[in-house]
């Protein structure tokens, strides 16, 4: 999993999702964004009406989406998002 922060570094993040550990990484609410190449971005729902900085190489990677996107990002491949779901689906079948 790859974090991307809206000044343009980068950093591996391990371990496993909860939505509070991508609410905490991408800094608000969660929305998911499937990437024309498979992967799979997060990003704050609410970044463009709290006015958080362009993320210049997450927009390029929703390209040709024509909507800009903002604040920090995490990208997943199509692997680990199978597998955050994989989890998700068995959290919700315990009692």
């Amino acid at each position: 999993m790859l974090l991307i922060r809206a000044d343009g570094t980068e950093r591996e993040v391990d371990g496993r999702l909860t939505l509070e550990s991508l609410q905490h990484l991408v800094g608000g609410y969660v929305q998911h964004v499937r990437l024309p190449d498979g992967r799979h971005l997060f990003c704050d729902e609410d970044g463009l009406m709290h006015r958080k900085a362009t993320n210049e190489k997450a927009t390029a990677l929703w390209y040709p989406a024509h909507q800009v996107v903002v604040g920090d990002v995490l990208v997943l491949t199509a692997e680990e998002f199978d597998a955050m779901a994989t989890n998700v689906r068995e959290f919700r079948k315990r009692p």
